[in-house]
């Protein structure tokens, strides 16, 4: 590990980032709460670069706090995901079809992972959303037909 004054997580004048493949830097302690650290991924040739992790240090050992929250990547790609779903789910109603709950061949996940509009998204991220939809309150499960077939389907709110 370097160590630098600036939080950059260079050696100032004894700069040997091109000879590793990985570089971690540990922040200083933070004045407020001197057990609270950051790690962060500086540098990783086989991975993503600028991940956080929150520490604290226990009296023996660093234990790893809860995360600063999803990174900017996962955040998008979430977003991506939800707005396909919702997509996928518009074109379905707009054509008198409904889209099931369950996971089942006629379930939301793996109707819209077949539709076109999906772009490759594979029907686990599509039930993912939909969880995260159903959350947010912007998708509810609603029941129709007769109530002897107890079946359910997704409708936007």
């Amino acid at each position: 590990m370097s160590m630098s004054w600036d939080g950059s997580g260079t050696a100032n004048s004894v700069d040997w980032r091109n000879s590793v493949r990985a570089m971690l830097h540990l922040s200083d302690p933070d004045k407020d709460d001197p057990d609270q650290r950051t790690l962060e991924v500086k540098k990783n040739n086989y991975g993503r670069s600028g991940e956080k992790v929150k520490l604290r240090w226990n009296g023996t050992t660093f234990t790893t706090s809860p995360i600063c929250g999803p990174s900017p990547h996962k955040t998008n790609a979430n977003r991506e995901v939800d707005d396909a779903y919702l997509r996928c789910l518009e074109i379905k109603l707009a054509q008198g079809a409904s889209v099931g709950s369950k996971p089942s061949r006629s379930g939301a996940a793996q109707v819209f992972a077949r539709m076109s509009e999906a772009n490759g998204i594979k029907a686990t991220a599509f039930a993912e959303a939909q969880e995260r939809l159903l959350s947010a309150g912007k998708i509810k499960i609603e029941p129709y037909g007769p109530p002897s077939h107890d079946k359910t389907r997704i409708v936007r709110i």
